[in-house]
């Protein structure tokens, strides 16, 4: 069993909370049962497990995928680089003002129709 602890930032230096962290193969994917943590608000991690490789994930950013050795303590700091754009979500309510009026003019037929003194008495 390993321990690798360090930082994760961005690009600029800035400390990325929440980044997850865990071991991986090296194309950085994610190994059946293996060990992951997430970063603390101040950026920093320490994961415990065993594995060749290890990978940070943080949403707008490229994973990144370092090599670990067999020593049983290491520091690894990561400098994630931005490059995962995800495609603009719009969110709209549509109009339905065809069906509306539909109803409106429906309604307003049949309260005119019921309405006392608007029927033909024979």
């Amino acid at each position: 069993m390993i321990t690798v602890s360090g930082y994760i930032k961005d690009n600029a230096g800035v400390l990325l909370p929440n980044a997850e962290v865990y071991f991986s193969d090296a194309s950085g994917g994610i190994i059946n049962g293996a060990a992951g943590t997430t970063a603390n608000l101040d950026g920093y991690y320490q994961l415990q497990g065993d594995g060749n490789y290890i990978t940070a994930a943080y949403t707008g950013y490229s994973k990144l995928t370092l090599p670990v050795t067999d020593a049983p303590t290491q520091y690894a700091n990561f400098k994630m680089i931005e490059g995962l754009n995800l495609p603009e979500v719009v969110i709209s309510a549509k109009s339905h003002w065809k069906i509306i009026l539909g109803v409106l003019l429906a309604v307003a037929t049949l309260v005119f129709i019921f309405m006392p003194g608007n029927y033909s008495k024979q």
